[in-house]
């Protein structure tokens, strides 16, 4: 089984991975805005009800049931995220940071490996990884 990290990789909303488990391949298209929606922004204008908004220049009418998850933050700092992972009652084989600006993620990779001693990688966009 492998997994393809795609578009916005590093980012909160827009995140695609393609599972491929031999001929067989899954599109995982999250479509999740978490926190906070900029006034202006598609986020925002989704969140309000418009029906139509606008992508690459066109306007496309909004076809997707459109939820609000109001008391879920988005983000935790790092010492949460390490809490988080020390009660995990199985080892993961890896740890995949697909979020944050490049300091963060590597602090945050070498506090992980550091404290835990879990492989963890910072996929690059298209990068590809071999899940056993």
């Amino acid at each position: 089984m492998d997994i393809t990290f795609l578009g916005a990789a590093k980012t909160v909303t827009g995140s695609k991975y393609l599972i491929t488990i031999g001929s067989k391949k899954i599109l995982v298209d999250c479509g999740l805005f978490q926190g906070y929606q900029a006034a202006g922004t598609r986020g925002e204008r989704l969140l309000r009800g418009e029906p139509e908004i606008k992508i690459h220049g066109a306007m496309v009418p909004v076809r997707a049931q459109i939820k609000s998850l109001n008391s879920m933050s988005a983000h935790a700092d790092y010492q949460e995220m390490l809490n988080w992972l020390g009660n995990f009652k199985n080892t993961p084989r890896k740890i995949f940071i697909t979020h944050g600006d490049i300091e963060a993620t590597i602090a945050l990779k070498n506090k992980i490996e550091e404290r835990f001693n879990w492989s963890c990688v910072i996929p690059e966009y298209s990068q590809t990884e071999t899940l056993n």
